[in-house]
């Protein structure tokens, strides 16, 4: 089955472009954050550290 590319770079090298705990933290984001909801999240750079 042909899979149609997203063309996003790879995952390694998505992520190597943001500090994900330096902008949560900006954002105000912590363990005492309710629900978050990431739309069109892709890898889930900031979504997974938030689980």
């Amino acid at each position: 089955m042909k899979v149609r590319d997203s063309g996003m770079p790879s995952e390694h090298y998505w992520e190597s472009l943001h500090d994900v705990p330096a902008i949560l933290d900006a954002f105000g984001f912590g363990p005492d954050t309710g629900d978050v909801v990431e739309m069109d999240c892709g890898y889930g750079t900031f979504t997974l550290p938030l689980v």
